[in-house]
C-alpha cells in the first residue's frame, strides 16, 4: 500500500471516531435533560396538578421552539414529556444547539413558574435544576 492510501484510511478512521464521540456527547446531553425534565415534571405535577403542569410545559416549549426549531419534535402529554422525536433528529444537530435549545426550554419552564406564582414554586424546583446544570457542566 502506498503512504497516501494509509494516510487516507487513518484520516477516515479519525473522522469516524470524532463523529462517534460527537454523537455520544449529544446523547449524553439528551439523557441529562431527559432526566431533569422527568424530575421537574414529577415535582411540578405534584405541586400544581396535571392540567396546569401540561399547560406550563407546553407554553414553555412553544416559546423556546420559536428560537430553537430543533425542539419542535418534543411531545408533551398528560403522562409527561417525550424527547423521542428529538432523539431521532440528533445526528443532524450540533451538540451546542441541542444543549442551548434544551436549556432554553428548561429556563422557560422556570420563568413561567415565576410569572404564575412568584418565587413560591421556584424555591421548590430550583435546587433540582441547579443540580442538573452542574451535571451538564461536567459533561
Amino acid at each position: 500500500m502506498t503512504e497516501s492510501t494509509e494516510q487516507g484510511k487513518h484520516e477516515a478512521a479519525l473522522r469516524q471516531m470524532q463523529a462517534e464521540m460527537a454523537q455520544a456527547g449529544k446523547q449524553e446531553i439528551l439523557e441529562i435533560f431527559s432526566e431533569l425534565l422527568d424530575r421537574l415534571w414529577e415535582r411540578i405535577n405534584s405541586l400544581i396538578g396535571e392540567t396546569a403542569c401540561v399547560a406550563v410545559f407546553r407554553s414553555a416549549l412553544l416559546e423556546a421552539s420559536r428560537d430553537h426549531a430543533l425542539l419542535q419534535p418534543i411531545e408533551i402529554h398528560s403522562s409527561g414529556i417525550s424527547l423521542d422525536g428529538l432523539n431521532t433528529t440528533l445526528d443532524a444537530l450540533e451538540r451546542t444547539a441541542v444543549r442551548t435549545g434544551l436549556m432554553a426550554f428548561t429556563d422557560n419552564v422556570m420563568a413561567l413558574l415565576i410569572d404564575l406564582t412568584g418565587e413560591i414554586l421556584l424555591g421548590k424546583v430550583e435546587p433540582l435544576v441547579q443540580q442538573f446544570k452542574q451535571k451538564l457542566d461536567k459533561s
